[in-house]
This record gives C-alpha cells, sequence and structure tokens, in this order.
C-alpha cells in the first residue's frame, strides 16, 4: 500500500467513524424526530499538499441543536401583537410531529412552549426527558469523544502502513541514485 492509498484509506475509516458516532449521540440526546437532521450529516475528503481533510455538513439547524439558545435570543414577544411568527409556525410543527398534537391544541401548547424557552432558553430542563443519555446539548463534541478511541484505533492501524511506504519510497530513490544518503521526504 503506498502512503497515499494508506492515507486515503485512514482519512475514509476515521471519516466514517466519527459521522456513526456523532449521529449515535445526536439520536441518544433524543434529537432525531424527523431524521432531517441526522440524514444531512455528510463529509467529504479532500486532500491537499500530502495531507488529508475531511469536512461535515449538515443543515444549520443542527448548531441550535448542538448549542442551544439563551432565553433572551428567543425571537418570542408575549403580547406583541404580531399576527405572524416562523417561530410559532415551527414550534406548532413540533408539537405535531413530537406529540401527535393538532388544531389549536398544538397552537396553545406551542406557545406555552415558547413562554417556557423565553424564561429558561432552549432546552428546556424538561426537553432532557427525550434524552436517553440525560445530555441535550454537545452532540458534535460529545460524538467525538465518544470516537476518539477507534479513530486512535485506526491510526495506530494505518500509521506504519504509511511510514513503511515512506522508507520503502527513500530506499528505492537511493537504489536508483546509487547512492549512500539517505534523504526521507515526508509530506
Amino acid at each position: 500500500m503506498t502512503q497515499e492509498e494508506a492515507l486515503n484509506t485512514l482519512s475514509e475509516e476515521v471519516a466514517e467513524i466519527v459521522l456513526i458516532s456523532v449521529r449515535a449521540e445526536l439520536e441518544a440526546q433524543g434529537h432525531k424526530m424527523t431524521g432531517d437532521l441526522y440524514n444531512s450529516i455528510k463529509y467529504e475528503i479532500r486532500s491537499e499538499a500530502g495531507k488529508s481533510i475531511i469536512d461535515y455538513f449538515f443543515l444549520d439547524y443542527g448548531m441550535v441543536q448542538n448549542y442551544g439558545i439563551k432565553a433572551d435570543r428567543i425571537p418570542f414577544n408575549p403580547g406583541s401583537g404580531a399576527k405572524k411568527s416562523k417561530y410559532i409556525d415551527g414550534l406548532v410543527k413540533f408539537v405535531q410531529n413530537r406529540m401527535g398534537k393538532s388544531g389549536k391544541e398544538a397552537e396553545r401548547i406551542a406557545f406555552a412552549i415558547a413562554r417556557k424557552h423565553k424564561t429558561e432558553g432552549m432546552p428546556t430542563k424538561g426537553s432532557y426527558s427525550y434524552s436517553k443519555n440525560g445530555r441535550r446539548l454537545n452532540w458534535i463534541t460529545e460524538g467525538i469523544a465518544e470516537a476518539t478511541p477507534k479513530v486512535n484505533e485506526a491510526i495506530s492501524k494505518y500509521f506504519p502502513m504509511v511510514i513503511d511506504s515512506i522508507m520503502i519510497s527513500a530506499f528505492a530513490e537511493i537504489s536508483k541514485q546509487n547512492s549512500k544518503n539517505l534523504k526521507v521526504n515526508i509530506k
């Protein structure tokens, strides 16, 4: 296996390990109602100057699920007289999907949640009941932390192959030049 092949294989394995782990953490925290965010998590691997970079992508609201929103940033102003609110519309959809409620009942529950968000922020203390692991924030960090031992194992598995390919390449260069000097270029 060449250095490039070993690095590509390692990158792919690490990317998959992290993907599986962050998805598992997202689900364990109770953030997989429709599956849209879960299914949106993807990665791309790109090579630059002898190194691999793994970029992850997911729907924008994944950052809200990761960090939450402080109470003073909740876009709800009781008594404002606003006729329409995307925030309330989103909460109504949430109530319909999560609780199976509809009509005026879903709207009343959505407003109750909005008032709770306005005092506690998001997630609320009560929303932790949807979590299997007692967490509702930091699904990215927690997922990566969970993946770390497996990532280290993958690195340990492929690192010798990368070193071997570097050394073989260096010795081939010595042989080709009929030289007694060893020069190793690690990219």
